[in-house]
């Protein structure tokens, strides 16, 4: 769990994977962290195989694609505050929760070229994909908001709504054998099946924002009760704490390959 205000960026956390560290330090280096309390950076590399960064920024409503030294190359618009990055299969295209826009834009890498945008039911809010699909959760409603979870297919472009579920959405993720997670107010939902069946709910949180399978565990960070958790993958066993105090996010680094540590 990193706190360092050069990694998280005011909650902008980052994906690196072993050699791509250095970069990703030069990229939070150069940004202005207060245009980019909300948002993302994941990696991708470009034709000359650079480790280039791409940040997503809710406030600035775009993206900008880093060079590897953290020098800012492009920029394009997408969405109204939008919320989350998805690394597509094959690592060249990306998919951008679009927020209050209400729609899913793909955009391909690593010259962030929009390719489609897809409506989707309210806010979107929360991407994770799996097994061919490309999973959304929404904000819907006015007086009462719920979380709407959608998928679209990857290969037809068609957007199935599958099921609502009481509160706010705050985090979505693929697991291992097929499971998808689900994080919203005061509850972490697991499915598996095709399409996903609600095969264990876990009660208790605040709004998990963060939700990180790794192998027979499920890593949480919990924002609004300020505190990151470790649960057994098919949520059946009491949490176990990992760290109290502030926290917005959280991610996986790793200093040696195949030793990741949170």
């Amino acid at each position: 769990m990193h706190t360092d205000d050069r990694r998280t960026v005011s909650g902008c956390f980052l994906f690196a994977d072993h050699g791509l560290t250095e970069a990703a330090e030069a990229i939070l280096d150069r940004c202005p962290i207060r245009s980019y309390r909300k948002g993302e950076l994941i990696y991708s590399r470009d034709c000359f195989e650079r480790a280039v960064g791409v940040l997503l920024s809710g406030e600035a409503d775009c993206l900008t694609l880093h060079a590897p030294d953290g020098t800012p190359e492009w920029t394009l618009h997408t969405g109204v505050e939008p919320r989350q990055l998805c690394l597509l299969p094959g690592g060249r295209c990306l998919a951008v929760a679009g927020g209050l826009s209400g729609e899913i834009r793909l955009v391909r890498l690593p010259e962030l070229t929009p390719l489609r945008s897809f409506p989707v039911p309210g806010a979107a809010l929360c991407l994770a994909v799996q097994r061919g699909w490309l999973y959304a959760a929404c904000a819907v409603g006015e007086e009462e908001i719920h979380c709407l979870l959608c998928r679209l297919s990857l290969r037809t472009g068609r957007l199935e709504t599958l099921r609502a579920f009481p509160g706010l959405p705050g985090a979505l993720a693929a697991g291992p054998e097929g499971a998808l997670y689900l994080g919203a107010t005061e509850r972490l939902y697991r499915f598996t099946g095709d399409p996903p069946q609600l095969g264990a709910l876990r009660e208790g949180f605040g709004l998990p924002r963060r939700i990180l399978p790794l192998g027979g565990q499920v890593l949480v960070a919990d924002p609004v009760l300020e505190q990151a958790l470790v649960l057994d993958a098919m949520l059946q066993k009491k949490p176990m704490t990992l760290y109290r105090g502030e926290v917005q996010d959280a991610c996986i680094t790793s200093s040696v390959p195949g030793n990741p540590s949170p």
